[in-house]
């Protein structure tokens, strides 16, 4: 898509509008850019009775826990870079997913829960978020950099469960702070498609200190952090893991 007018007047009918559209002037040479993606990740664990028959105190528990989610927030900046304002336009959709087993032990039956809650893009309730949806441009005359961040929040404040387990999210909520960055040259926004960034987050983190996936199986193996961090001998056999990425798209245009 090639924008040739020398202003474009687009209709804001986001978060900054609070539901009533609102006309934004964009001048020449403002940047139009777009954030989009996907991602998802899994979290589970295995802990092993502790004893057999009546001895039994703390049940078998299996628990395994998915999440998928996609976004796309558009935002218009002037020429010269700076922040952006709320977005021109954002939708985001996603789903975490659960499921909890535990076994017969001493005198209680086995279970089985199920749970799932949906994710939303965020409104304007959530504008004093850090991470709520924005791209900040450091732009010269010879080229540019973009930051570019998002979330995804949960759709109500808890979990549609059946049965008498518990939801428990992923380690690693990548939908709950989605970043990404580009620096390119300013002459490829001459071309009539602009340009496009493409970005994946795997394995480092999704931000400092934060790692994106992990595991652990032994006694000392805490099954709610996979860490080794239990007592030395004080439970049987544990296992963990999570992992968690995402990918998507800076997309730029130049308004001319």
């Amino acid at each position: 898509m090639t924008l040739t007018l020398a202003t474009l007047v687009i209709v804001l009918a986001g978060a900054q509008a609070a539901g009533a559209g609102v006309r934004v002037p964009a001048s020449r040479g403002s940047l139009l850019i777009t954030f989009s993606g996907v991602g998802g990740g899994s979290y589970g664990f295995h802990h092993p009775a502790d004893a057999a028959g009546r001895s039994c105190e703390h049940a078998e528990t299996t628990y395994d826990q998915t999440d998928s989610y996609s976004w796309s927030y558009t935002f218009v900046v002037p020429p010269g870079g700076g922040p952006s304002d709320a977005p021109l336009s954002l939708s985001g959709s996603g789903v975490l997913a659960s499921i909890e087993q535990t076994s017969r032990c001493g005198d209680a039956q086995g279970r089985v829960t199920s749970c799932t809650q949906s994710l939303r893009a965020p409104t304007s309730a959530n504008l004093s978020d850090l991470a709520y949806p924005e791209v900040n441009v450091v732009a010269s005359t010879r080229q540019i950099t973009i930051g570019a961040f998002g979330e995804l929040v949960r759709a109500g404040a808890q979990a549609s469960c059946s049965g008498p387990g518990s939801f428990i999210p992923n380690l690693v909520r990548g939908y709950a702070e989605v970043q990404a960055s580009t620096t390119f040259p300013r002459a490829l926004l001459n071309r009539p498609a602009g340009y496009t960034a493409t970005f994946s987050m795997g394995g480092p983190g999704l931000y400092a200190g934060t790692s994106l996936s992990g595991s652990c199986t032994g006694a000392t193996c805490d099954p709610l952090d996979c860490t080794q961090d239990e007592p030395a001998g004080g439970s049987p056999l544990s296992s963990c893991s999570f992992g968690e990425s995402y990918t998507g798209t800076i997309e730029v245009r130049a308004v001319r």
